[in-house]
């Protein structure tokens, strides 16, 4: 009887490595959850990446955005207060947490992409002359 217990709780035990099951919890506060929408106003800056003489492809600066959500479909305004990168209208597809689409200004329009989580958004982008990646970081 005392070996049948003991195989008993033995295979017990095991299950969760043998599965993959148990208390292992994939929401912790280390790995916030995709939002489904990213409507709404948002603050942050912009962080530049380096070019081709090591040189900033953007100035760093404050940044800001107000975005529309219809479905997954986005559209809205991003400005920044940099020199040589003031943003642009912003059209684009929001799924699963992650953002697909372009900036547009004086006739210009570049490539996008950006993720956000929680209260967190940031885009990703190459300014022109493929200078980057530069990123927008923004917060509700």
């Amino acid at each position: 009887m005392r070996l049948f217990l003991r195989i008993a709780v033995l295979f017990t035990c095991s299950l969760p490595i043998l599965f993959g099951v148990g208390c292992h919890d994939n929401d912790s506060p280390t790995s916030p959850r995709p939002v489904s929408s990213i409507a709404g106003s948002w603050r942050g800056s912009v962080h530049p990446g380096i070019g081709p003489g090591f040189d900033p492809c953007v100035q760093p600066a404050s940044a800001a955005a107000t975005i529309s959500q219809d479905g997954f479909r986005v559209s809205g305004t991003v400005t920044t207060e940099s020199l040589n990168f003031r943003g642009g209208a912003l059209e684009g597809e929001f799924r699963e947490g992650q953002l697909r689409g372009t900036l547009t200004n004086s006739g210009e329009t570049i490539m996008l992409t950006g993720s956000a989580r929680a209260s967190h958004l940031t885009i990703i982008f190459y300014s022109p002359g493929q200078c980057g990646p530069n990123s927008i970081e923004l917060d509700r």
